[in-house]
């Protein structure tokens, strides 16, 4: 059986170093459901590897000093497996909260002690394993494994508490890391020279890690689904019938006054219409100059509105970038709308590009009126636009929006996105 245990173990290995190389996103490392298991995987595969290589080393004869060194190896990465499945539990089940903190704690403590008292077993009061499979059960062996029980009870309670409240299916998978070893630690019950565990440790990982990344497809695809709607939210708003009016309105005067003008404005207006619908059909990302190119043609409507009242400024030092569309123009009619247009004389909206080492900025200000920061003095609908811009580079590229503004001095307006 030693060469099954060995055979099994490595395979179970290689599966494992398989997931741990090529199959985690790291930029959601920190997401629900990700957080700690890299590394419950990395010490699956290295308890796998270390025993599996500890009893090839019996098949091969290997010296007493490899197998002394893979023993504690062994041990070390069991009870860091065990901690760090407990941690993934606690996050899942309670996310950053003090109750995720203190099991942590007492799991940490307890995988410490036992893995203390099992290497001091096997080191000093059984120094070679002459005996192969006979062990020498003393208070040293019992405190090692009790340990690893414990955690494992611990971590079935936070899964039944947490499907108690939830009635989350997904308790009955995390339960698995739980069921494979218990039906491991039966049959060598019956079979002592059959040691299933830490293959049945490894099979639970490989089992999670699936639901995980079923998981991880079902969010994607609600954010995908998410992010369409709130694209068809701003392209919505934008088509406003006031906004349509005023345009037609303009464009109607100027076809008798300047209908070369007019015609121009007829041209802009229609770019705009079709940067909308493109945007309707596509819902993707487009490059920067795509969005600034359909700004131009908003701008230059407001501007044939407005007249020398609203002053438009350039500063593009970067295009090398993609972001969702329609994020710029609605911060640019925020600030004509509410800044500069109530200011007495207008004023002057500047639009910036440029490459940081934090990533790429977009700032639109403006020297209207500004506003007070702590109290939206708007009537809700501005306040949920912006929102949606800032929710929608969240979802689509991990941006941020930031707003500073003072009274009499005007808004500013700054979009990070990282560098990813």
């Amino acid at each position: 059986m030693i060469v099954v245990n060995c055979c099994t173990e490595l395979l179970v290995a290689l599966i494992l170093s398989i997931i741990a190389i090529g199959s985690f996103d790291r930029s959601r490392k920190n997401r629900k459901g990700i957080k700690y298991f890299p590394s419950v995987v990395i010490c699956t595969f290295l308890l796998n590897a270390s025993m599996g290589f500890f009893h090839l080393g019996y098949i091969k004869g290997w010296d007493d000093p490899i197998r002394r060194i893979l023993g504690p190896v062994g041990i070390v990465s069991y009870y860091l497996v065990l901690f760090f499945f407990s941690k993934y539990i606690n996050y899942y089940v309670f996310e950053r909260g003090k109750w995720e903190r203190t099991l942590g704690i007492v799991s940490g403590v307890i995988c410490a002690v036992s893995a203390i008292a099992w290497l001091y077993y096997l080191v000093v009061r059984l120094p070679v394993f002459e005996d192969r499979f006979q062990m020498h059960f003393t208070g040293f062996y019992f405190l090692g494994q009790a340990g690893g029980v414990l955690v494992l009870i611990g971590c079935f309670c936070v899964c039944v508490a947490y499907y108690v409240r939830t009635r989350g299916k997904e308790a009955f998978v995390l339960m698995l890391f739980m069921y494979f070893p218990a039906i491991a630690f039966v049959i060598r019950c019956f079979f002592p020279t059959v040691t299933l565990l830490y293959q049945a440790m490894g099979v639970s990982v490989v089992v999670i890690f699936v639901f995980i990344q079923s998981q991880s497809a079902r969010r994607l695809a609600m954010q995908d689904r998410d992010l369409f709607e709130k694209n068809q939210q701003i392209i919505i708003s934008q088509l406003k019938p006031h906004f349509l009016y005023n345009v037609l309105n303009s464009i109607y005067y100027l076809c008798e006054k300047s209908p070369d003008d007019a015609q121009q404005a007829i041209a802009e207006f229609s770019e705009y219409l079709r940067g909308n619908l493109d945007s309707i059909e596509s819902g993707r990302m487009v490059t920067a100059q795509k969005e600034l190119e359909h700004l131009e043609h908003y701008l230059h409507l407001e501007k044939m509105r407005f007249g020398e009242d609203l002053k438009i400024a350039y500063d593009i030092r970067t295009t090398d970038f993609m972001i969702p569309p329609l994020t710029i123009q609605p911060l640019a009619e925020n600030a004509i709308k509410h800044g500069i247009t109530r200011k007495l004389g207008g004023g002057t909206l500047l639009i910036r590009t440029e490459r940081s080492p934090e990533g790429v900025r977009i700032v639109v200000k403006d020297d209207g009126l500004g506003f007070d920061p702590d109290r939206m003095p708007e009537d809700g609908k501005t306040h949920m636009g912006i929102e949606n811009v800032r929710s929608r580079l969240k979802m689509a590229c991990g941006g941020t929006l930031q707003i500073r503004s003072r009274e009499g001095e005007g808004t500013e307006v700054t979009i990070l996105l990282k560098n990813q």
